[in-house]
């Protein structure tokens, strides 16, 4: 199947879905489009079991000026769970294999190169995940061409993904809340209300003043275990890749899962959950205490059972029109790119005891709303 920027309109939308829905699959793309959100979300559905590229020489000749894409196939490979590699070129000057073959993912343990193999010209390099042995046999040009053939320039072929424990997902977020008012004329007891977004809770989980913008790469996140039985609102560092300080963690996450009439194995999840909010911040500016009741649904890989985002236009579900659930704006929670991908909804009820500019309040959250969204690390 071919998926690349000649395909467009009602026959891109129909290739997009054809990859998520998963199965035996050959997928020819280009390397600007597998760099696309689109493309990666459909493929992380589905899971990849080989990536191949054909004229693999072209890392080299093309990636250094006009399709500068070339240089981040690896990159782009292995944030779709670094797949066995394989790299397919018969023109590659010597330079030009040792250029290529280190630019990107294929050179770490496992790695091999075979040339001129049963009397053919071919040089290949086949790559595979660490803790894999490679494979010593002689490559027979035979064997690999309908992968040559069918090539444009990467190959994916969908089957069973590797689990992993977590997963972790950019979330914004919009808290409508009362704190104790005052009435300013008779000093009787009064409701004020409070606004409270994602990047807010950042900047005090941080020890920051409301409002800072030093540190736009701290974004909240959410990270799900893979078989629904917690999670935790943790700050994530886009440059770091990781999380560096923990909001809130659940204490309890129940979860019922679904299966589309389309889909093979459960592809989506409701959950209630319960969650402890944790310390951050200091004396100033930060985060005391406080409770959450979180209630949303989550789109699941279908081999894995791990939660994952797909494209916007295919998350749907006859729920969110009666449970009110809807994305955030940027006037809601500023975003640092316009996501195409989601991977759920949440809305919730609680308690945030915090301090902002040295005076304390108690939040009571009788609405709140979190967009989970694309996955994290991202491509920067």
């Amino acid at each position: 199947m071919r998926l690349d920027g000649t395909v467009r309109g009602r026959a891109r939308r129909e290739a997009l879905e054809q990859v998520c829905s998963g199965g035996p699959l050959l997928v020819m793309t280009t390397p600007e489009t597998l760099a696309s959100d689109e493309a990666r979300a459909a493929l992380e559905m589905s899971g990849v079991a080989l990536a191949a590229v054909d004229e693999a020489h072209c890392v080299s000749e093309w990636g250094h000026d006009f399709r500068p894409a070339y240089l981040r196939l690896g990159d782009r490979v292995r944030v779709l769970g670094s797949p066995p590699l394989l790299a397919l070129t018969a023109t590659a000057a010597v330079r030009a294999q040792r250029v290529t073959a280190p630019r990107n993912y294929w050179t770490r343990p496992g790695f091999e190169q075979v040339s001129t193999c049963m009397g053919q010209e071919l040089d290949a390099w086949k790559a595979f995940p660490e803790g894999n042995a490679p494979v010593g046999e002689c490559m027979r040009l035979k064997k690999w061409s309908p992968l040559v053939l069918a090539t444009f320039a990467a190959v994916a072929t969908t089957a069973a993904a590797v689990s992993v424990d977590l997963r972790t997902f950019r979330t914004t977020a919009l808290m409508l809340g009362t704190v104790q008012g005052e009435n300013p004329v008779t000093n009787a007891p009064a409701f004020d209300s409070v606004v409270l977004r994602g990047h807010q809770l950042v900047d005090l989980a941080m020890g920051r003043p409301i409002g800072d913008t030093s540190h736009p790469e701290q974004v909240l996140a959410m990270t799900i275990a893979c078989d629904l039985g917690s999670a935790e609102l943790v700050v994530f560092d886009r440059f770091a890749a990781r999380a560096i300080a923990t909001v809130a963690q659940s204490t309890s996450f129940d979860a019922i899962r679904a299966q589309g009439p389309r889909a093979a194995a459960p592809d989506r999840a409701h959950f209630v959950a319960r969650f402890d909010v944790d310390a951050n911040g200091n004396a100033t500016d930060g985060i005391v205490d406080g409770f959450a009741t979180v209630a949303g649904r989550l789109h699941l890989n279908q081999q894995t059972g791990c939660p994952q985002a797909v494209l916007v236009s295919l998350d749907r579900d006859p729920s969110d029109k009666l449970l009110g659930n809807s994305d955030l704006s940027d006037k809601d929670d500023p975003a640092e790119v316009k996501d195409v991908l989601r991977t759920g909804h949440a809305h919730l009820i609680g308690v945030l005891d915090l301090v902002s500019g040295g005076t304390a309040d108690k939040v009571l959250v009788p609405l709140g709303r979190l967009s989970i969204r694309r996955g994290l690390p991202d491509m920067l």
